[in-house]
């Protein structure tokens, strides 16, 4: 689960590394895989077109929380982690995404992400 104010790592090849969440997109008052949210930038990769304090918005895409499915099973991770997304779109900024993302991001409409990314879990 992550709530406002909290601080996330960025997986993808964007230039930022950390993020802070500013608002999440949804009616409760955290966020699981899927759900939409506006990040600034905390940290940054120098040259670059990225800077400190620019605001994006960005999708969840791991989290420590467990994740449970119908099977029974559950899925957690060691990271709470985004992927910036381009405002108008489902569509990411990025060219790559460097870790492996939770298959429910299918069920949200963010098929782009799952082709994307380096793995499924």
């Amino acid at each position: 689960m992550i709530f406002s104010e909290s601080l996330v790592k960025v997986l993808d090849n964007s230039g930022v590394r950390l993020a802070k969440c500013l608002r999440l997109y949804n009616k409760l008052n955290y966020g699981n895989v899927g759900d939409a949210m506006l990040v600034s930038v905390r940290k940054y990769i120098p040259n670059k077109k990225i800077k400190k304090g620019m605001m994006f918005k960005a999708v969840i895409i791991k989290v420590k929380r467990n994740v449970y499915r119908k099977t029974g099973q559950y899925l957690k991770s060691n990271v709470n982690a985004v992927v910036l997304i381009k405002k108008e779109e489902n569509v990411p900024i990025a060219k790559r995404i460097k870790s492996l993302v939770f298959f429910e991001l299918r069920k949200k409409g963010y098929s782009r992400i799952l082709s994307m990314a380096a793995g499924i879990l």
